[in-house]
């Protein structure tokens, strides 16, 4: 988050906690994530695809959302300002219209 909630200290103890006990199980799922191909997920995709990147992201380069938009075959690509990884819990009507908008192109596609 680019702007993260603030978090009573006993509740960040506990998060930590469990953070440290999960520890294991949270680097194999960050190493599959790794080793996913997603591009070639992506690039058979025959449907528009919706791209939302918060443009303070500190998880995932804001640069990666070019990568993707260039991988499907009808990109649709919304930065959401101010926002970082979390921007749909962080920018909640920013995020929402950018889907309307989204949504209301696709009506009016014909395929």
């Amino acid at each position: 988050m680019h702007r993260p909630p603030y978090i009573p200290k006993p509740i960040l103890k506990v998060l930590a906690q469990e953070r440290t006990a999960n520890a294991v199980l949270e680097e194999r799922i960050f190493h599959q994530l790794m080793e996913q191909a997603i591009g070639n997920e992506i690039r058979g995709m025959k449907t528009a695809t919706l791209i939302v990147f918060g443009t303070q992201d500190r998880v995932i380069s804001v640069e990666t959302a070019h990568l993707l938009e260039g991988l499907s075959p009808d990109p649709n690509l919304v930065f959401v300002e101010n926002a970082g990884h979390a921007a749909t819990f962080e920018k909640p009507r920013q995020c929402a219209n950018g889907y309307r908008a989204f949504r209301d192109a696709l009506k009016i596609k014909v395929i």
